[in-house]
């Protein structure tokens, strides 16, 4: 039987599957997957090449979008904090911490470990360094402190860096949401959360060029307490009319992002905010959620993790078998012959990943699943009924 768009589909512990976040979740992974495929081609570019980008406004919108992980990070706020709203804005059941982290680290440990291996065994096939060094590094990638220790992003992974991050904002997203949720009036509850995107976003921009707070949730903290100020009001005024307001509410969060992204001060200040409103504007709108909601958008959208974990090894790999391909040419060109050949390979190895290794973790009780098919391989064989031993 042959596999259709259903098979791939997000699993949902909460059985409520919302199809406009995985859009989002598309929009986020789609632009660090340009952004990165745009870095790619100036790498297996001429050394003079570069010089012919200065004056590409297509080139430039690409550089923009290293938001990408910034969108995921509001959005990682805003899906830990929804039912954390629930219970403190909506009389929802009490959020359950021990279920809570375990959810974390049986849904997203096994894909990066498994992602972390596998780009280990390909650095040391292409000979990009010696067992003896590589070791330490993704020993310290595994435990989530390799930004911390070596001041930079992984060695074995360049893409940890960001989730080093969202596991600092794991560990403290409970204390965040009795801290900032438990005030019962929206006019105390509202302001708070603007003054505190505000003025972190201050301290995230002031300490900017530091490289061991720049890797750290001190300078993300922002999009996070954006992404938990979202899921406040989605809470609180999930009974407002769906409308065509909304549309254009999103529409102009998009754009103020893009014309914000190159001002680091208004990007660190006021982007955090500005991301949350185009994604309510993104869950109330008409137009923009059919648009979000689209099967195959959704469907990649939900694969996100696994792209993301893998897509800069498969993009760097593909791109010394195709950089020859149109190589002279504009870089609109290039892009587009790039994104036609390159892309394919991403979906096809990221989506078997992902069916592989990522979908099966989504289901809640795949440990205890796991131990009992694992118990019953181990158990010697019942003896067959009337069979005598000579």
């Amino acid at each position: 039987m042959g596999l259709s768009l259903t098979h791939f589909r997000r699993v949902t512990s909460s059985q409520s599957y919302i199809p406009e976040v995985d859009g989002l979740r598309f929009i986020a992974i789609s632009s660090v997957f340009v952004y990165h495929l745009a870095g790619d081609i100036l790498r297996h570019s001429a050394p003079n090449y570069s010089q012919s980008l200065a004056g590409s406004t297509l080139f430039q919108v690409t550089q923009n979008l290293n938001i990408g992980v910034q969108l995921f990070f509001v959005l990682s706020g805003f899906i830990l904090m929804v039912p954390f709203a629930a219970y403190y804005l909506a009389g929802a059941r009490p959020v359950s911490l021990p279920r809570f982290y375990l959810r974390r680290v049986t849904r997203l440990e096994p894909p990066y470990i498994a992602a972390l291996l596998v780009c280990f065994c390909l650095k040391l096939a292409g000979s990009r360094g010696a067992l003896s060094d590589l070791l330490p590094h993704l020993g310290a990638s595994v435990f989530y402190l390799h930004n911390l220790l070596y001041n930079r992003p992984s060695d074995i992974n360049f893409a940890c860096w960001s989730l080093e991050i969202e596991i600092q904002f794991y560990l403290l997203a409970p204390l965040l949401a009795f801290l900032l949720l438990r005030w019962k009036d929206g006019r105390v509850r509202y302001p708070l959360f603007v003054f505190l995107c505000l003025s972190t976003g201050v301290l995230a921009w002031m300490a900017h060029d530091a490289p061991r707070v720049g890797l750290s949730l001190i300078a993300q903290l922002p999009y996070f307490l954006a992404g938990m100020f979202l899921a406040d009001v989605y809470i609180g005024r999930r009974r407002l009319a769906q409308g065509a307001a909304a549309d254009a509410l999103f529409a102009l969060g998009a754009a103020l992002c893009v014309v914000m992204v190159r001002r680091p001060f208004c990007m660190s200040v006021v982007g955090p905010l500005v991301i949350a409103t185009a994604y309510w504007g993104a869950l109330r709108g008409v137009w923009i959620r059919k648009a979000l909601a689209i099967p195959v958008i959704s469907v990649v959208g939900g694969m996100c993790y696994s792209i993301y974990l893998l897509h800069n090894f498969i993009i760097a790999g593909a791109g010394f078998m195709t950089e020859h391909v149109a190589a002279a040419a504009p870089f609109a060109i290039r892009l587009f012959v790039q994104t036609l050949l390159v892309a394919p390979i991403v979906l096809l190895l990221c989506s078997g990943f992902y069916l592989l290794i990522e979908r099966p973790c989504m289901q809640p009780d795949w440990p205890r699943r796991f131990i009992s098919a694992v118990r019953t391989m181990l158990l010697p064989l019942p003896a067959t009924p009337g069979a005598e031993t000579e």
